[in-house]
């Protein structure tokens, strides 16, 4: 998001780019599947599903980056937030197309106008992060690594990590 982002410089056409972008590399990766003339995303997915079977899984990292990098811009945001309805929850033929997602960002997934954006998602976060904890977070030695440079006390670290977690720090454990 960011590079599409700095590339048309907080533009409306930031969408459209990223749409632009995948769908070339869509043409490259299956020839034939999608008219010349596709300018929409979903579309796109939906006609190489159709013909091929294939699912996509799709990243998107930072997803909120426009929400935080273009606060005043509401006509953008909307934008965006038309099209990830678009890929999300786009109806049957969509959701053919779709193997999953993963989106980083740090800001939660919440409603835009009457209806949540994206619902048909769980949401792991680094306080939360359920089936995900232990990916998440940092090692004992890593902790143990940023303590050394900021000058922080470690057993003071560990100390406060066990009060919010109920956690018991073992020798390699992470610190979400």
């Amino acid at each position: 998001m960011v590079y599409f982002q700095s590339k048309n410089q907080g533009t409306q056409m930031i969408v459209s780019a990223i749409q632009a972008a995948v769908i070339e590399e869509l043409k490259t990766a299956f020839p034939g599947c999608i008219d010349e003339s596709e300018e929409y995303l979903p579309d796109a997915l939906i006609r190489v599903n159709q013909q091929t079977k294939e699912k996509f899984f799709i990243i998107i990292d930072e997803w909120d980056a426009l929400f935080r990098e273009a606060k005043e811009n509401e006509d953008l945001q909307k934008s965006y937030i038309q099209f990830l309805r678009g890929m999300f929850k786009g109806g049957p033929a969509m959701k053919s197309a779709i193997a999953g997602a993963y989106m980083t960002g740090i800001l939660p997934i919440k409603k835009y106008g009457t209806e949540s954006a994206l619902t048909d998602f769980r949401e792991f976060t680094m306080t939360k992060p359920l089936k995900l904890a232990e990916y998440a977070g940092f090692t004992e030695e890593e902790v143990q690594t940023l303590c050394a440079k900021y000058n922080l006390d470690f057993e003071e670290m560990q100390s406060n990590h066990q009060q919010e977690s109920g956690n018991r720090c073992e020798s390699i454990r992470t610190f979400p």
